[in-house]
């Protein structure tokens, strides 16, 4: 089996950084945000080669902010400008608190756009975000990704043979360890045993 190694490093404002480093049959990666770390490594052989990408734009919550800015600037424009105190006070209050509502909602929506690309695994996935650093990096390392993928799937057909050639294990037992594993192949969301 070709060993390769291959790193990419992405940043994002205020999501930190991670770097993948694929190495032979393995991921690892190294996800840090502020001053947390934290290190994984991952088994290739477990995860689909063809890539998902997700591309999600928060539409609710972005309709509710600009609800909730309209809502305070009106309320607060309209309290400036009535001469009666206590409505003028209430709609104060409510200006305020619907501006603060707007400041929340702002937040939640910053984090709430989604553009990555996704590789499943049976129990996992892997997230990189799309286009870091650049194009052609991020292009390069999907297609090396997923080619390493795919010849650590292979490479499980290839040691499934020289288990039988070396009689560790009988004809039925190959049969059925290569049906799970084009069922596998099949069906990436079946689990099986």
């Amino acid at each position: 089996m070709d060993e390769a190694t291959y790193t990419i490093t992405q940043r994002r404002f205020l999501h930190g950084s991670q770097q993948f480093t694929i190495d032979g049959n393995t991921l690892r990666i190294e996800h840090r945000r502020g001053l947390s770390l934290e290190q994984q490594c991952l088994d290739l052989g477990g995860f689909q080669p063809a890539p998902l990408r997700i591309k999600r734009v928060p539409l609710g919550k972005m309709l509710a902010l600009l609800i909730s800015v309209a809502l305070a600037i009106t309320l607060l424009t309209w309290a400036l400008r009535t001469s009666n105190d206590s409505a003028s006070a209430t709609a104060m209050t409510f200006g305020l608190l619907s501006a603060f509502v707007a400041l929340i909602i702002a937040i939640q929506t910053c984090f709430g756009f989604a553009n990555v690309v996704v590789f499943q695994g049976k129990f996992r996935q892997i997230r990189l975000w799309h286009d870091l650093p650049d194009k052609s990096t991020f292009d390069a390392f999907v297609e090396a990704l997923s080619a390493q993928i795919r010849r650590t799937r292979d490479y499980e057909h290839t040691l499934l043979r020289q288990l039988r050639t070396a009689n560790i294990i009988n004809d039925q037992q190959y049969n059925q360890g290569a049906e799970l594993l084009r069922r596998h192949a099949d069906r990436p969301d079946e689990w099986y045993v």
